[in-house]
């Protein structure tokens, strides 16, 4: 599969994830965490995985002694080795286990989200048609809990108006501070 819509730079890195893929050779890039911590990292690739509309990296990463999920948009200087591995043995992908992976070493946020109908389309098309609930109004009121970074705030902010954030407080403030800061660059 190739990423949709993605430049050459992630279609690069697609290929050679693939390449290692098929020799069974690791992968050697760098690689940025949810805390900006950046770290050179050696692993046994085991699958891509496309999880909303982001490309992951499911492999053993012998740093930590254990199976890791890496974003492929955090990782830079790509390399495929010449060292090959035995693919290990791992519990099969079920998405509880993955959650865990991709929600460890970040604090987490559950939310509570009210989109206006003219959102609907995209709602359904990001969480899926069974999520939420719509009220009389047509409004739609989701809860979601997602690791906190900077993902999740532009996310958010890529609703506009057409979202409301209902809880927590704490994330509600922070998206209105960032409101104001860009009708502040941009004159009001």
């Amino acid at each position: 599969m190739n990423p949709w819509g993605a430049d050459g730079a992630m279609k690069q890195k697609v290929a050679l994830i693939r390449e290692a893929l098929q020799r069974e050779v690791t992968l050697r890039f760098a690689y940025t965490s949810n805390n900006r911590m950046t770290t050179d990292r050696e692993v046994e690739p085991m699958t891509l995985l496309l999880k909303g509309a982001a490309w992951y990296l499911y492999a053993y990463c012998p740093l930590r002694r254990d199976f890791r999920v890496f974003r492929l948009s955090r990782m830079t200087q790509v390399v495929v080795t010449d060292h090959p591995f035995e693919r290990r043995e791992h519990a099969s992908l079920e998405e509880k286990d993955l959650e865990q992976m991709w929600n460890s070493g970040s604090r987490t946020v559950t939310m509570v989200l009210r989109f206006a109908p003219e959102a609907r389309a995209r709602v359904e098309e990001f969480f899926g048609m069974e999520e939420g609930q719509t009220g009389e109004d047509g409004y739609l009121t989701v809860v979601q809990t997602y690791p906190e970074d900077e993902w999740v705030y532009g996310f958010l902010l890529s609703f506009g108006d057409k979202v409301e954030i209902l809880e927590p407080e704490r994330l509600r403030v922070l998206i209105r501070d960032r409101a104001e800061r860009i009708c502040k660059m941009y004159g009001k």
